[in-house]
């Protein structure tokens, strides 16, 4: 049986989730909000009363996450597609995004763009911190975060920026490098679990690559979760992008699984 969860689901949700931590970050992570079921719907395929499956839409992204067996993955799909929920994007370990895309795309949705990527993961006893000058960000950085952010996306930058972008550049989560009293790189807390923390958003602007700015964000973000107790730390990167490999490889991050972003 699938259905609509509700508040009254919460810890269900949660008790599935943290089965699987690492590939669950971003559903755990969408319970530190304020409003999870205000934002966010989530999906759950039960048998006997169990959860065996779990299917969230991040409505205000318009991505989607479908977390379980093959089978009960696509079974999720099919019963929220008649729903018309946004889909922007499935950005899932890949195990569950395939069978996701696969079933989307049987219902005539086609991925514009996939992007396969290597997952990465850190503990304290691998790490092997570089000096940084990064600093945390503060408010007076917003518009800059959002600017890298784009860069990052390769999308244009005379456009509005939207209420998304600035729920994203969310200063206390960020690590930066200024240079010529500018930022020019940042490294994010995308999220946060009992045991793990996630990086995302890591980008240098064009002009100052190559100098090592996007490491040292990397690195001081790690030492900051670290010191304050997160146990591992995990990240995706593209599995052509050897030169940001390289990056993670030399502060300790080893390749443990793989990825897969799909973009509508």
């Amino acid at each position: 049986m699938i259905r609509e969860c509700g508040p009254s689901d919460r810890e269900k949700i949660l008790s599935y989730a943290y089965r699987q931590e690492a590939e669950n970050m971003f559903i755990i992570e969408s319970f530190n909000g304020t409003r999870p079921f205000g934002e966010n719907r989530y999906f759950g395929a039960f048998e006997g009363g169990e959860m065996k499956g779990l299917a969230v839409s991040f409505d205000l992204w318009g991505s989607f996450i479908a977390h379980g067996e093959e089978e009960t993955v696509q079974a999720l799909v099919d019963f929220i597609v008649p729903l018309s929920l946004p889909l922007k994007a499935i950005p899932a370990f890949r195990r569950f995004a395939e069978p996701a895309v696969d079933r989307f795309r049987a219902h005539g949705f086609i991925p514009r763009r996939l992007e396969p990527s290597l997952v990465l993961l850190l503990s304290p006893q691998a790490f092997r911190p570089a000096e940084s000058q990064a600093v945390p960000a503060c408010p007076e950085d917003v518009v800059a975060l959002m600017v890298l952010q784009r860069i990052l996306h390769r999308q244009p930058l005379a456009d509005p920026f939207t209420e998304a972008e600035r729920q994203r550049a969310v200063p206390g989560k960020t690590f930066v490098m200024h240079e010529e009293g500018r930022v020019v790189a940042k490294a994010i807390l995308a999220g946060r679990s009992l045991h793990y923390g996630q990086i995302g958003g890591v980008v240098t602007h064009p002009d100052f690559r190559r100098r090592g700015y996007g490491r040292r964000c990397v690195s001081a973000l790690c030492k900051k979760c670290f010191d304050a107790g997160i146990e591992k730390m995990i990240l995706f990167t593209a599995e052509e992008n050897i030169p940001a490999q390289r990056l993670y490889q030399s502060l300790g991050f080893a390749m443990v699984d793989r990825y897969l972003l799909a973009e509508y």
